[in-house]
């Protein structure tokens, strides 16, 4: 995740190492399975993805469609990146099995909700709403620079562009041409010089390449705004 630990805030009297463990899966919390561990994987662990789509990326570095991987966000805070395919190729040297997770990414703007979704307090009702997170679409750039028909060599582009739909007003971009080492690439939000009117993002950012005196690519999404921010306007 970008950002440091301390953006978590405050913590009400939970470890932060017990918090940080239980964004990544583990059951400390409530026992949730009922077995008397409080270190094995609980039963809750992935969040419902409800308006973001997968993003498929085929790399095509061994000559077959099993060298895919699926992007896609949830509302656990979590950026998932999942290995596609049918078979775990031969030559493939990560060895990741066709719907393991390669990496999940946590936005900093998430930190801060995690304790009210691992206490499960407040409860969702009408006084405390249903927390989103990276809830909206996902566009793919991509650019076979050397023309070879594969993704992931030097100087190849494979980049997300990671929308949040009532998740925040933000966007994240990531490099995924090594699909299992991301990097950051930016991120923009209303804080941003020249983003202050941006509101969320309920479409999927569109890279596009054909700007005339422009040779870089261009997202093209349109914005919106929850009931509440039309109100207070």
């Amino acid at each position: 995740a970008t950002g440091t630990i301390k953006a978590i805030g405050t913590l009400g009297g939970i470890d932060r190492t017990d918090l940080i463990n239980w964004v990544r899966g583990e059951d400390n919390a409530e026992d949730e399975n009922l077995n008397a561990s409080l270190q094995d994987i609980r039963a809750s662990v992935h969040g419902d993805v409800l308006h973001s789509r997968p993003a498929v990326v085929n790399d095509n570095r061994y000559g077959t469609d099993n060298d895919t991987y699926v992007f896609y966000g949830s509302n656990d805070g979590i950026i998932h990146a999942i290995k596609g395919g049918y078979a775990t190729d031969a030559s493939n040297p990560d060895g990741l099995a066709p719907g393991r997770e390669t990496w999940g990414f946590v936005p900093k703007e998430f930190f801060g909700s995690f304790q009210r979704m691992r206490n499960n307090s407040p409860l969702i009702g009408s006084s405390f709403k249903k927390p989103y997170f990276a809830d909206g679409p996902i566009g793919v750039y991509s650019k076979d620079t050397d023309g070879n028909g594969k993704l992931g060599d030097s100087g190849d582009i494979v980049n997300l562009y990671i929308a949040m739909r009532r998740g925040g007003r933000f966007l994240y971009a990531l490099d995924v041409n090594q699909p299992n080492t991301p990097k950051f690439k930016w991120k923009i939000d209303n804080t941003t010089t020249g983003f202050q009117e941006l509101g969320q993002t309920w479409s999927e950012p569109t890279p596009i390449t054909s700007i005339n005196g422009y040779s870089n690519p261009a997202l093209i999404f349109e914005i919106g705004r929850a009931p509440s921010e039309l109100q207070s306007r």
